[in-house]
């Protein structure tokens, strides 16, 4: 499900993807001509792992800040 930590999670691998696009634009062309590799379990895409990913980023980030 798409919930405020997928969303993270797909917004960072499409920035990663898409490295370099001028202003945060995209053709349509080099859209279809791209490839995005998504976690998947059992041929389905994982949004558990999705967010269990982003939630532990958080966790190591709230760390740093306690740290600090």
């Amino acid at each position: 499900m798409l919930n405020k930590y997928t969303a993270l999670f797909l917004v960072n691998l499409f920035k990663k993807s898409f490295n370099g696009v001028y202003n945060d634009q995209i053709s349509s062309t080099d859209l279809k001509k791209s490839y995005i590799r998504l976690p998947v379990t059992n041929d389905m895409i994982d949004f558990n792992f999705m967010e269990n990913y982003i939630k532990s980023i958080e966790a190591k980030m709230q760390k740093l800040i306690l740290y600090h």
